[in-house]
Formats: structure tokens, sequence, C-alpha cells
């Protein structure tokens, strides 16, 4: 073990100076506000906390690096789980105003250049064991919106082709198991606009996104509200989903989608 690796040893085990470690290597700002770290890995981050009662919790051995955290109001949480990492350059950003916002990252995930954007109250993003976000945008609106990105699943965006995943009007969206995103996916459960009727009728109610597990969604993709998406399934590249598709082990492609092959199954590897 090294003269450094020695050195951050004994920081991490005393809580003191880890305070202090986190402290010299930090902008933090959080007033009443709880930071709970165990970890030596918490470094280059801005912190501003204004309200009260808010917690972020970093696990054992997670990472945290260059990131900004914007939190604004009354018991908000963000709770990063063990071995998980979140770091990159390009100062990914966690930004929450409002009120009982959960953000809960499970462990042994990977998060790179990714936003967390909330604006409302009683929100959650959950993301599970072993998941993988790269250039991802995480946006919620409105009051009790509900994002769950279950185990496995990776998303990566490149080259500012971002993935854009967007929440409204009480919504939920879930993403299944092991499933794969490409770049330049945009996924709405809202409109984020009314379109209203001659008589002020309101058309375009937002609704849930389901994504059954095992799916791949091919480079952009949009899937719209209402979309439920079976097992197994391959979305196309440029594929517009815009309803229940039922089928599984089939491939969807087309403005509207449909089912243009059945019977089918993929992998991640080339076999």
């Amino acid at each position: 073990m090294g003269i450094k690796s020695i050195v951050l040893s004994v920081f991490e085990k005393n809580r003191l100076l880890l305070a202090l470690l986190v402290s010299l290597t930090n902008k933090i700002h959080i007033g009443s506000n709880k930071l709970s770290v165990t970890s030596n890995h918490f470094k280059n981050n801005t912190l501003n906390f204004n309200g009260s009662g808010s917690c972020f919790t970093l696990k054992d051995n997670s990472f945290l690096r260059d990131c900004i955290v914007n939190i604004s109001g009354c018991g908000n949480e963000v709770i990063v789980d063990e071995n998980t990492e979140i770091y990159d350059s390009n100062r990914q950003m966690i930004h929450i105003d409002g009120n009982n916002n959960k953000i809960i990252i499970g462990k042994k995930c990977r998060i790179r250049d990714t936003s967390f954007f909330f604006r409302g109250n009683d929100n959650l993003i959950y993301i599970d064991d072993d998941c993988s976000l790269c250039g991802t945008e995480l946006h919620i609106e409105q009051d009790n919106n509900e994002l769950k990105i279950l185990k496995g699943t990776s998303m990566h965006g490149r080259d500012g082709h971002y993935i854009h995943i967007a929440l409204d009007e009480s919504s939920r969206i879930i993403i299944g198991e092991d499933c794969m995103l490409s770049n330049g996916i945009q996924m709405r459960s809202s409109d984020s606009h009314s379109i209203v009727d001659l008589n002020r009728k309101r058309l375009n109610n937002a609704e849930d996104i389901i994504i059954g597990k095992h799916c791949w969604i091919s480079l952009g993709a949009i899937i719209l509200k209402g979309t439920h998406i079976a097992d197994h399934t391959v979305v196309a590249a440029g594929a517009v989903c815009t309803k229940k598709y039922d089928t599984e082990n089939c491939i969807l492609a087309g403005n509207p989608a449909k089912v243009v092959k059945q019977d089918i199954d993929w992998d991640r590897k080339f076999l």
C-alpha cells in the first residue's frame, strides 16, 4: 500500500479527519441540512442547500466528483449506495427546487455527464443496482412523478446527442431490467403544453410509459406518453412509439411504430 493510500485510509477511519478533508476539497454551503459522507472520494464538488430538513448521503466506496448540487426546499433526499461512481469533467448537475423529492441510486452504478432536474414536490428518481448512465438528462416538473430505472439497464448518449427523459403531471416512467438505450432518444410522459378542443377541454393529458425488461431502444427513437413496450423488444432507429405494444420478442419500426418482425431476441455481445 502506498503512502497516499495509507493517509487516505487514516482519514476515512477518523470521522473528524474525513470531515476536514471533505470541507477542504469541496465548496459546501448546506446550512442546517445534512451531508453524510463515508468515503474520501468526494472531491471538487459544489453543494448549495437552501431550506431545511434535506439530506445528501454518499455510502462506502462511492465516488462523487466534479458535480454541482443545488437543493432548494425542505425534506429533499439524495442517497447514493455503495460502490457507485458519479463524476465527469462536464460538471454534471443535480438540481432540486421543491419539497420532499428523492433521488435513490443503487449499488455499483456508473453515472457520468448526467443531469437530475426537479421542479415540484414529492417526486422520485430511483436507479437500481448495476445501472450505467452517460449523457443522460432526467427532467421532472410538477408533483408526484416517478421515474424508475431497473437493475442492469444502460443508457449512453454521446457527442451532444443526449438521452432526454421527461416527466410531468403526476406520471410514471418505468424502464425494466437489462434494457439498453442508445443516443439521441426522447422519452416524454407529457407534451408539456395543452392541446384543447374548441370548448377548451384538455385533449392531451399525461400518461405513463412502461418499458419491459431486456428491451433495446435504438438511436433517435421517440417514446411518447401512453407507450407500453413488451419484454424483449427491439425499437428500431428513429421509431416513434405512441401506444401499447403487447407483442414480445419483436422489432418495432416506423412512424408511428408497428411490429415489423417477430420471434427475435438480442444480445449485448456479437455472438
